[in-house]
């Protein structure tokens, strides 16, 4: 178990996440930090966001430092300095160093059981999770290009966003919609758009081949697209901030309890 901070120490920060600059490493990661944030905020918790994809970055002492930067290493400050490492979405040498290893979409090589679990930890803002899950209604069609299908709301790679706000209002507009895989993809997806997923690079077509693969083959994906990863990523960084965690290497059973205070995920094999 983690510990407090000795008597007569300085106090760490509670939690770091490090994210790459947006142009080069995408939005979406530096998106659902900002949502994790604000989540982690209305609970009492201080979360600070670090762009930046400098190896030797300084990293301050922290509980927990969260690396959100596709498969990247931890900086070598980050792994002295935080009690807890957690890595998103990490199938690096970040992976590899980390504490808990945790997936926020679902990736290639994912049994089933991962992939249902991949998306109950899908982070979505409130102002659409709070809506009626639509997914089933959603229309998704492959679009083999490395540029977007020409739809109402089109999402360009590297582009500077207007405003987020602004975004979400347009998105929830739409009829259909023009992206990559990612997590404006998982967003349109709740809203039940019909959606074009254009192949960004080949890895992005192969994800998005993968998941349509496992997508459609379930019987009812609101049972585990359920919205609530927001809520669930808080529960575990509160969790670990307050009570720490067994062991560096204890698994997340994959639809099972995190940790025997009871955090659980709640689903049944489709």
């Amino acid at each position: 178990m983690f510990g407090r901070n000795p008597p007569g120490k300085p106090r760490e920060a509670e939690v770091v996440a490090l994210v790459g600059p947006p142009h080069k490493y995408g939005y979406g990661h530096l998106r659902r930090m900002e949502l994790l944030k604000k989540g982690l905020a209305e609970q009492g918790i201080e979360l600070s966001i670090i762009i930046d994809d400098d190896y030797w970055l300084a990293i301050p002492r922290c509980r927990v430092l969260i690396l959100d930067r596709r498969d990247t290493p931890f900086p070598p400050s980050g792994r002295e300095n935080a009690f807890f490492r957690l890595a998103i979405d990490n199938e690096g040498e970040g992976q590899r160093q980390a504490h808990l290893s945790l997936k926020l979409l679902p990736h290639d090589n994912m049994n089933h059981r991962e992939f249902l679990q991949s998306l109950s930890f899908v982070i979505l803002p409130q102002s659409i999770s709070q809506r009626k899950n639509r997914c089933q209604s959603s229309q998704v069609h492959l679009f083999n290009k490395n540029y977007p299908y020409p739809a109402e709301l089109t999402l360009y790679a590297g582009r500077k966003r207007i405003h987020e706000n602004l975004f979400r209002h347009q998105l929830m507009k739409a009829k259909t919609f023009s992206c990559y895989y990612g997590q404006s993809f998982f967003e349109a997806l709740y809203l039940g758009k019909e959606i074009y997923l254009y192949s960004l690079t080949p890895r992005h077509g192969q994800l998005a081949r993968f998941f349509l693969e496992k997508w459609t083959a379930l019987r009812h994906p609101q049972l585990y697209f359920d919205g609530q990863g927001l809520k669930r990523l808080c529960t575990l960084v509160k969790q670990v901030v307050h009570d720490g965690w067994p062991s560096p290497t204890t698994p997340i059973p994959a639809g099972g309890h995190l940790h025997s205070s009871g955090f659980h995920i709640p689903f049944q094999e489709d």
